[in-house]
């Protein structure tokens, strides 16, 4: 039985049903589909409009997911399709994210998906560019064959599926979550879902025991100020100080053209405040000459991951630990 089925509930009085895949739950009348977009009412079952139809599909470094403590200069083949369940007004993939997945094209099996990974000498498979949980499925049963072919898989994601969604799917080697914000009225306004059902999700993850790394695109005047960069922070030490976190540089796109881009004084801020709250590794994007880039051991101060843009240019480890003073660098390193 698919997951999609499994956490598909029905109402007794209206044959509404309820999808259960992500926080937002919507119940849904038969011919309609739910705030993602993606999935359909149809023949008295809900239907993954997305399933199957990926719209990217090119092989990346696992950099740019990004994932800074899992296999560093590996390669992994990144799927995408239409459709998000969010619609933030910063979204900076919003041509495939904020687009109908009933407009994509051929249908490609999973068995396709893994030929590809091989045939790009891909060591596994990143689920990106839009939210994952609008295909779990999808995702679930090229992870499947992933694993059986000794390939690595992860998730981009907006951290707003279920822990029931998870529960069901296929153990991940990684994800990287987007915490957007520490303001609930953000999530709101800005990307029409609420902060709480996130933090349950970095919660849960971080339980499970399945490597997580954040992601806060700081937007000038709206998630960048000390008091909600102190409480975002505080939040993460106190859930593990090892999580990496990682800042990036808003620049205008979307419906967020008129915001300037993050000024470097402000990124510099926020890895202050990262500090302060004990967070050990925390990294930047989308710099001039980039310097956070690198990843030094949290007991001797030695680089042991050096970095040229979305690349691993210098490691320093053996066995997943400090070549030097040989203390462990969390992560997943097999």
């Amino acid at each position: 039985m698919s997951i999609l089925t499994q956490l598909t509930t029905r109402d007794p009085t209206t044959s509404c049903l309820r999808c259960g895949l992500c926080a937002h739950r919507c119940i849904i009348h038969a011919g309609q589909v739910g705030r993602c977009g993606a999935m359909l009412h149809q023949a008295g079952q809900l239907r993954a409009l997305a399933h199957g139809h990926p719209v990217v599909l090119h092989a990346d470094p696992i950099e740019r997911k990004p994932l800074y403590h899992v296999l560093p200069g590996s390669k992994l083949l990144s799927l995408g399709t239409l459709g998000c369940n969010m619609a933030c007004s910063f979204c900076q993939n919003w041509r495939i994210a904020h687009a109908h997945p009933d407009a994509a094209g051929e249908p490609t099996p999973p068995s396709a998906v893994l030929e590809a990974a091989c045939a790009q000498g891909c060591q596994g498979i990143a689920f990106t560019y839009n939210e994952p949980t609008i295909y779990l499925d999808y995702a679930a049963a090229i992870m499947q064959l992933a694993h059986q072919a000794g390939l690595i898989c992860m998730f981009k994601s907006n951290g707003y599926m279920t822990t029931e969604a998870l529960a069901l799917l296929p153990e991940l080697t990684a994800i990287n979550i987007d915490l957007k914000s520490f303001s609930d009225s953000f999530y709101q306004r800005i990307c029409g879902a609420r902060l709480q059902p996130v933090l349950e999700t970095i919660a849960y993850l971080q339980q499970r025991g399945i490597w997580l790394e954040i992601t806060t695109l700081l937007i000038p005047g709206l998630n960048d100020s000390d008091e909600e960069l102190r409480a975002l922070t505080n939040w993460l030490a106190a859930l593990s100080p090892t999580i990496p976190w990682h800042i990036w540089r808003f620049h205008p796109d979307h419906q967020l053209t008129q915001v300037p881009w993050t000024q470097l004084a402000h990124i510099e801020r926020a890895i202050a405040i990262g500090r302060e709250a004990g967070l050990h590794y925390i990294y930047t994007s989308n710099l001039p000459g980039d310097p956070h880039q690198h990843t030094a051991c949290a007991s001797c101060g030695t680089l042991l991951i050096e970095r040229t843009g979305n690349r691993t240019s210098a490691m320093h480890l053996v066995g997943g630990g400090c070549a030097f003073c040989g203390a462990k660098l969390p992560g997943r390193w097999g």
